[in-house]
């Protein structure tokens, strides 16, 4: 009868490199995860401020400009004290910034349609890639354009936040890989 002493150096490596590959794909998943869960909280809460927007137009009656910054993935919030129509800094009045790895302005899928019926553009889309202006008329009408909200690792999730021409209200849509849906 042999005698069994344990278990071989063969055996153990290999367990040793399965439970490394569980490990290392475990951890790419929760990174995954994490970075959607980073996504989705920034696009909610960059559609929450411009949501904020009429409001705040109809609070001081002038016009609330914002300015879109894609390197630094911050928007900044002015106030037209002057009514002259212009982004001075002595009339910010608010910047937000968007954790990492969360960028604006930039759109890494490639849908078939977007909301507007069109193919998406890179950046931001009309009048947004200026500015985002609200101005202070009886509806606290915005300018029209959009923005995409994205994590560069995640190619099948991007956020766009856009104002619909007929209600003009802002709305927030996610790409899914295939379509997008109204949130």
């Amino acid at each position: 009868m042999k005698k069994n002493s344990g278990f071989t150096l063969l055996e153990v490596a290999l367990v040793t490199v399965i439970l490394g590959i569980v490990a290392g794909l475990t951890f790419l998943k929760f990174m995954n995860t994490t970075a959607q869960d980073q996504l989705q909280k920034a696009a909610n809460n960059l559609y929450i401020e411009i949501r904020g927007l009429r409001p705040l137009c109809f609070k001081y009656d002038e016009a609330v400009m914002v300015t879109f910054d894609d390197n630094n993935s911050k928007l900044e919030i002015y106030i037209d004290q002057n009514d002259d129509e212009k982004i001075q800094a002595a009339e910010l009045y608010k910047e937000y910034v968007l954790p990492s790895p969360v960028i604006i302005g930039s759109c890494e899928t490639d849908p078939d349609t977007w909301v507007y019926g069109e193919k998406p553009k890179k950046g931001l889309t009309n009048e947004w890639q200026d500015m985002l202006t609200v101005l202070p008329d009886a509806r606290g009408e915005y300018a029209h354009g959009g923005v995409y909200i994205n994590v560069p690792s995640l190619k099948t999730v991007t956020y766009f936040i856009g104002i619909t021409t007929s209600m003009q209200s802002i709305e927030l849509f996610k790409w899914t890989g295939s379509s997008w849906i109204k949130l």
